[in-house]
């Protein structure tokens, strides 16, 4: 099926998504740290677009590969999350939301995220795309792409102090 996110154009499969990350195991089942807990909790209570986002490619938000916080800035009370998924499907667009970048210096390749590849779904939440896959999931067949997901300002909601505000 193909599905049009600003310029970027994906083949996906959302129903076979579906299907595969149902019984991939939720965020706290493969890490107990305070962030991954809090991003649990508060990833179902976002904004409805952005469930219905994740809806629409088959996803389960609180079923990422792979998610990591850093402080916002704003001494506690919210925290930035960045993370990926993985999707049945393929890009049919150029428009990989990574990019390589050699360093100055000519001795170090990097990869940074290429901002013009990105579409932003709401003011907290931009996604990219990509089929350069890490962590892929075993059962995942043919092609999988990888979506990049970066949050901004989520709620920390656990009663606990957040580890680094």
């Amino acid at each position: 099926m193909e599905y049009i996110i600003g310029k970027i154009r994906l083949d996906i499969d959302p129903d076979k998504t579906r299907e595969l990350c149902g019984s991939s195991p939720a965020l706290t089942e493969t890490c107990d740290c305070s962030a991954c807990r809090n991003f649990a909790a508060a990833a179902p209570k976002a904004d409805k677009t952005v469930l219905g986002f994740f809806e629409g490619l088959g996803l389960d938000i609180t079923k990422p590969a792979e998610i990591y916080s850093y402080p916002s800035g704003d001494g506690g009370s919210t925290v930035n999350y960045e993370g990926f998924w993985h999707i049945c499907g393929s890009m049919l667009s150029d428009t990989d939301c990574w990019k390589d970048e050699l360093r100055e210096d000519l001795s170090t390749r990097l990869q940074t995220i290429n901002e013009a590849n990105c579409f932003r779904v709401t003011p907290e939440l931009r996604v990219g795309f990509t089929e350069h896959i890490s962590l892929r999931p075993d059962g995942f067949p043919g092609s999988v792409l990888q979506m990049e997901a970066f949050f901004s300002s989520v709620p920390w909601i656990i009663g606990e102090p957040e580890p680094c505000p």
